[in-house]
């Protein structure tokens, strides 16, 4: 069974421009519904919070959105929940899964907004356009700089050194990698690591022989189990090397899981537990 985070980034349709559906917002948003942890996290730092009257059974951050109306996820939103909350306008990112009901909600005279933020260039054009969207342009542009500024200083001490020849786990069973061209993709080069998986779009699945193939310095775990769980698993498979083994990286926090503000952070917190330093 395919994990909830390899899921996530699976069912994500890539776009290049943000689309309506249903009618255009009010001048004024009071009331938002937000079906993406990442479009959540965005309005909050924009200081916006007070807006957001329901999220995702996945939101987490900030504090305050733990005891906001849930209204299902990304990929299953409730309509009969979203509905019932009036909200004035629906946020949402492009996903296979929702699609139809984003479509459905908008017919309904709801407005949704589908804006795509799964690579790093999207991520900025996403930041601006909610920015202006809800009066915070200047916030937003301060935010957006800041967050390049940080991952162009992160690029440059990690190119000073060797890049570890990488493979990113979405998912165990079936294990369901980052390929080229994927969020997790783009900000590898941020952390000092390539990606060795070079073919099969953006999250193949490979087989435990393609996996030796590939001959991984480092294997970075991405599938938010417990450290417990991770190291069972690899440990597990006989044709890994022991130096393989001594090589995984378990990922704990879900912001690099999420295109939005902590993004940056996370890549900083990382960088400092692989290489020791900020």
């Amino acid at each position: 069974m395919i994990s909830s985070v390899a899921a996530f980034f699976i069912s994500v349709q890539f776009m290049a421009a943000p689309i309506w559906l249903g009618p255009k917002p009010p001048n004024e948003v009071k009331r938002i519904v937000s079906l993406a942890p990442s479009m959540t996290e965005l309005v909050f730092s924009l200081h916006e919070g007070d807006r957001v009257v329901g999220v995702t059974r996945y939101a987490t951050w900030p504090e305050a959105v733990k005891t906001l109306p849930k209204v299902g996820g990304f990929i299953d939103p409730d309509i009969e929940s979203i509905v019932r909350l009036k909200p004035d306008l629906v946020l949402s990112i492009p996903t296979s899964g929702g699609a139809d009901r984003m479509r459905q909600i908008g017919k309904m005279g709801v407005s949704v907004l589908v804006l795509p933020a799964q690579t790093l260039e999207e991520l900025w054009a996403a930041i601006d356009f909610l920015g202006e969207l809800l009066g915070r342009g200047v916030e937003a542009k301060a935010m957006r700089q800041t967050m390049q500024k940080e991952l162009d200083l992160l690029e440059k001490a990690s190119s000073r050194r060797p890049a570890k020849r990488t493979i990113v786990a979405l998912g165990h069973r079936p294990l369901v990698v980052a390929g080229p061209g994927s969020f997790v993709d783009s900000f590898l080069g941020a952390l000092g690591m390539r990606n060795v998986v070079m073919r099969g779009g953006n999250f193949p699945q490979i087989d435990l022989e393609a996996l030796v193939d590939f001959r991984p310095e480092l294997i970075f775990d991405m599938t938010l189990k417990s450290e417990e769980e991770v190291q069972s698993f690899w440990q597990a498979i006989p044709m890994m090397g022991q130096d393989t083994k001594n090589n995984i990286v378990v990922l704990q926090d879900d912001a690099l899981l999420r295109p939005g503000p902590r993004l940056v952070q996370g890549l900083k917190s990382l960088h400092l537990q692989l290489w020791g330093e900020p």
